[in-house]
């Protein structure tokens, strides 16, 4: 393997070399893990632990493009400056999966990120070809090389154990992470399907269904607790009990006639005449 120093004299790391992996198996071949999103604070954590200097501008530009875009990660690391339209608002994707082409939005602060990046890049690295990648090397002798599938899977890694970001991390949990914050925002099934690059509108609904089942969840969450149960009582109040002797007899005492009839008390179990009061 080819090793270069760059410019503060230090090795490059190996894994900057698309013969890095090459060959091996990942090491989580064959497992199955289930879909998680991130929340928005936790993208925003790893984009500020993804790295350093100018790695750092560019490492938090792919993530923003990743994220916000949709876009798949060899759909991003593929992307050269042409396909990018700051004044539409939108990225051009060329060669997504099954080669197929479609147009993403692109919105102010990931565009400003991108913007940022592009302009670091002219700086250190100088007038690179014009089909040199977006997201490339800049050290000096790799200059322009496509960042690989593997280096941007470790980036996330290391973001995630520094952000103290407790999930499992991988640069397609953003594509996940998209879709599922668009459902929540009330997005239409096929806005989000010509988003994500789907053939058929039936993948993005079992896509989601898997992802974030969010009808299910609404319509279910509705089911109301039976009358006699404990929590059919919650909202109201206790009736107050008797604070003392005398309210107690008169808590047992019994009802009232139902007629409305007044009974009068027999003097001869009182001592008192019951119409003059005298003993």
């Amino acid at each position: 393997m080819l090793e270069e120093k760059n410019r503060w004299g230090r090795r490059d790391s190996p894994i900057l070399y698309a013969s890095y992996r090459r060959g091996k198996k990942p090491s989580n071949a064959g497992r199955r893990f289930p879909p998680e999103p991130l929340e928005g604070e936790e993208v925003l954590a790893l984009m500020q632990h993804c790295g350093r200097g100018p790695g750092l501008v560019r490492n938090r530009a792919l993530l923003a493009v990743m994220w916000r875009s949709g876009l798949r990660k060899n759909e991003a690391l593929s992307l050269v400056p042409k396909d990018i339209n700051f004044e539409l608002g939108a990225i051009r994707v060329l060669h997504g999966k099954g080669d197929r082409d479609r147009l993403v939005h692109l919105d102010e602060q990931t565009a400003g990120l991108l913007f940022d990046w592009l302009r670091r890049r002219r700086q250190i690295a100088g007038l690179l070809p014009d089909d040199a990648p977006v997201f490339c090397t800049y050290e000096r002798g790799i200059a322009g090389q496509a960042l690989t599938g593997a280096y941007v899977s470790d980036m996330m890694h290391r973001a995630a154990r520094r952000a103290g970001i407790t999930k499992r991390v991988h640069p397609h949990q953003l594509r996940h992470t998209f879709a599922w914050e668009m459902r929540l925002e009330g997005w239409d099934m096929p806005t989000i399907s010509e988003s994500l690059g789907h053939r058929d509108i039936g993948t993005t609904y079992a896509y989601l269904n898997h992802l974030a089942p969010i009808d299910r969840v609404r319509q279910v969450s509705q089911r109301t607790w039976p009358s006699a149960s404990p929590a059919g009582n919650a909202g109201r109040q206790p009736a107050a009990k008797p604070r003392n002797s005398r309210a107690k007899r008169a808590a047992r005492a019994p009802s009232p006639n139902p007629a409305g009839r007044r009974v009068s008390a027999s003097p001869g179990r009182t001592g008192r005449d019951p119409e003059h009061g005298a003993p």
